[in-house]
């Protein structure tokens, strides 16, 4: 059986019965209500975007020119029963140059006898042979209309971070900011792997993972000298662990040598302690 983070994952792309099983095997898990809440938002935002048009609106865009597929045509088979409809008032209207005769008494002006483009009309439209092609309007249309759809979703995945996630920062804990080879990047990269999202929206951790990966940083701090550089990394990177899995006892401890150390890692360091220390002094209903 397929992990549930990783089926959480592709939630979205689930068929309906699918979705119904994994939503089944979660409700047993309470640590992963609140990743099944987000897919199930997300999925719910696709479906929307993916729902059968209106038969009304279809009919319309096909008389304007914008024509839709035929599998909505099959999805909204009411769609001709519109099209009749809509050649029956258009048989049955008026022309607009008998209408404007009749209701003004006066003859439509020859198209041939207009005067000719002056300078304030504008530039004149480009021929037929250099005006971009209707395929690639489409295209870019649709591709500015997914680019403002995941803008949204990630303003809406970024408020949605808690002061907790925004201070621990785990994704600054960055595998490629230490040379390969070190035992350093092999605990930050434990982090990274530890990163679970969908289409990089609504980031969240797998908790066992980021618990093996805190075992490697602190294996890595104890390796080296307290004041070197890589000794200072692991243990500013375990405190964001610590404090992103709610162990503020052990981040408050690590963050606490650390800025007695006062090496150049202190300040961010005392950033964080700060943060644990007002969590600790928050009355019990407000946190």
């Amino acid at each position: 059986m397929a992990d549930l983070a990783d089926l959480l994952a592709a939630y979205p792309s689930l068929p309906p019965e699918e979705r119904a099983a994994v939503d089944e095997q979660v409700a047993g898990r309470p640590d992963l209500r609140h990743a099944h809440d987000e897919a199930r938002q997300f999925a719910a935002l696709l479906d929307a975007g993916s729902a059968a048009p209106d038969p009304a609106q279809s009919a319309a865009a096909r008389r304007l020119g914008s024509r839709r597929p035929e599998r909505d045509r099959r999805a909204a088979p009411d769609a001709e029963v519109v099209d009749v409809r809509l050649d029956r008032l258009e048989a049955e209207a008026e022309h607009a140059g008998a209408r404007f005769e009749r209701l003004t008494g006066r003859p439509l002006p020859d198209p041939g006898d207009r005067p000719g483009p002056t300078a304030s009309d504008g530039p004149p439209d480009p021929p037929a042979g250099r005006r971009p092609p209707r395929r690639l309007l489409r295209w870019v249309t649709a591709a500015a209309l997914l680019a403002l759809g995941y803008g949204a979703l990630w303003a809406a995945s970024a408020a949605r971070a808690t002061d907790r996630e925004l201070t621990a920062d785990l994704g600054a804990i960055d595998a490629r900011l230490v040379p390969e080879g070190e035992p350093l990047a092999d605990a930050f990269a434990a982090v990274g792997g530890a990163r679970r999202s969908v289409l990089g929206l609504f980031p969240r951790y797998d908790p066992v993972a980021l618990d093996s990966a805190a075992r490697l940083l602190s294996q890595g701090a104890q390796t080296s000298e307290a004041s070197s550089w890589p000794s200072q990394e692991a243990r500013l990177a375990l405190a964001r662990v610590h404090l992103y899995r709610q162990r503020d006892v052990e981040a408050a401890r690590v963050l606490g040598g650390l800025v007695r150390e006062g090496g150049y890692r202190a300040p961010a360091a005392r950033r964080m302690l700060d943060f644990v220390r007002a969590q600790d002094a928050a009355p019990a209903d407000s946190v």
